[in-house]
Order: C-alpha cells, then structure tokens, then sequence
C-alpha cells in the first residue's frame, strides 16, 4: 500500500485537489450568489450533469493522461474563476471534471498493480477532495477580508489546480 501510495502520489493528489474544485463551486456559490435554494440546486445539478455528458463522450476517446490532465487542471482553473463571475462556470467546472476523471481512470487502468486497491485509492482521494478543499476554501472565505472573501477562496481554489497543472508530470508511475 506505502508503495502505491508513494508511487501515484501526484496522481492522487490530482484527484484531491481537481475533483475537491467541484465541492468548493458547490459549496461556496449559493452564498456568494444569494440565489434562492431551488436555483443554486439547478445550477449544481446542471454540473452533475455536465460531467456524466462528458464522462460519457470523452471515455470513447484516447487520449494521453499526463497531458490531458495538465490542461485540464489549467481549464479548471479558468473554470473556477468563471464560476465566481457567472452561474455558467458550473457547467463548464462539470465538464472538465469529466475529462479529468477519464483521463485519471485511463492512467490507471494501464498500470501494473490491482485494480481494485487503484480505484478504491482514486475514489477515496476524489471523496476526500470534495470534503477537505471547500472546507479549507470555507476558512479562507471566514477569515481572508481583502480583496474580497468569496473572491480570496476561488483564488485559492484556482491556484491549487494550477500547482496540480505544474506538478502532474512528476508522477513517478509507468503506465502499462
């Protein structure tokens, strides 16, 4: 288990930090937005739903994960920053979330240990980001007062996708 974990820990944290975006947007905008429960519900839901649409047509293509991912988490990153402007990031933020699960599930199914320890490992990384970044993206909007609260935390947010797009190469797993 040491071994894996070691070995996919720039993968893992990928999925921490790209899949917890989804969490944060989800989090934090109906406050932000003081949109009433049933809108943001939609808008949520609309995310949802972008990602299982893409989920569905980006898994019948080939495409390289290390790269993929890269430029996704680059896309996510613009992504957040749209969501903060415009209910409309939330379907873009669905989207290049389900690219970048393809692209995470692709790498691992090339990879040479078991496939059950990897996704279980994927799946708890996943659920573990879309627990612990809107927590932290919480404080940063509790306690950051300039430039603005909710504008601190998606800054935040963005950044951390940006460092995953920087550190994502490192990965020291051979697939296949």
């Amino acid at each position: 288990l040491a071994d894996v974990l070691g070995r996919y820990f720039w993968l893992w944290l990928s999925a921490l930090i790209l899949i917890g975006c989804t969490g944060v947007v989800s989090a934090l905008y109906p406050e932000l937005s003081d949109m009433p429960p049933h809108v943001a519900g939609l808008q949520i839901a609309a995310m949802s739903v972008s990602t299982a649409v893409t989920v569905l047509l980006v898994s019948r293509f080939r495409l390289p994960p290390v790269p993929t991912i890269r430029v996704c988490a680059i896309l996510m990153a613009v992504s957040i920053l749209l969501t903060f402007r415009s209910p409309w990031g939330f379907i873009t933020t669905g989207a290049v979330a389900g690219v970048i699960m393809i692209a995470q599930l692709a790498y691992l199914s090339q990879a040479g240990h078991p496939q059950g320890l990897l996704i279980g490992l994927f799946n708890a990384a996943s659920y573990g980001g879309m627990t612990i970044l809107p927590f932290a993206a919480g404080i940063v909007a509790e306690f950051v007062v300039y430039p603005e609260p909710f504008l601190a935390a998606f800054l935040m947010t963005a950044g951390l996708a940006l460092f995953v797009a920087a550190t994502i190469g490192q990965c020291t797993c051979e697939p296949g």
